[in-house]
């Protein structure tokens, strides 16, 4: 990086449909996430298997997982649960950004894909970036499943 030049990082907007391509995903929660506005692993703490994506009979379920410790410096207040970001008016990914300044983090939530129990330690901190990467991961066991059964016509 040259110095004195600021270098500004592009966000990506990911669509569901370009994540998961040929998967299907389940919601395992008791409802549709808003993926618009809430991809952030703080507006899913606490709320454990939070979904099932799947490809022709392969399974990944998607977790979030870890503990959230996040302190106001403006308010001093300690924010430990969901609806304490949303309490204080933080309740889009948005907001959450703006936010950024005055937050200062001890633990943070993250996504985590299972398999059968096991994770597979595939960390993200956004949903549809996890919902991708659960999408790839169950594609290519079905693809390297065909590969070992001597199936050489792949789709």
């Amino acid at each position: 990086m040259t110095k004195g030049k600021v270098v500004a990082i592009k966000e990506v907007d990911v669509s569901l449909d370009n994540a998961l391509g040929d998967a299907v995903v389940e919601w395992r929660v008791s409802y549709t996430p808003d993926l618009e506005f809430q991809r952030d692993a703080v507006f899913y703490q606490g709320e454990g298997r939070i979904a099932v994506v799947s490809y022709k009979g392969f399974e990944a379920e998607i977790f979030c997982d870890g503990e959230m410790r996040c302190y106001n410096t403006e308010t001093q207040e300690s924010y430990r649960q969901t609806i304490h970001f949303l309490d204080a008016g933080i309740e889009t990914d948005k907001q959450l950004r703006e936010a950024h300044e005055k937050l200062e983090w001890d633990m943070n939530p993250w996504f985590d894909l299972y398999l059968y129990g096991e994770h597979l330690d595939d960390v993200q901190h956004d949903l549809v970036e996890a919902i991708a990467s659960a999408s790839a991961y169950v594609v290519e066991q079905y693809n390297n499943s065909r590969v070992i059964e001597g199936i050489d016509n792949l789709e």
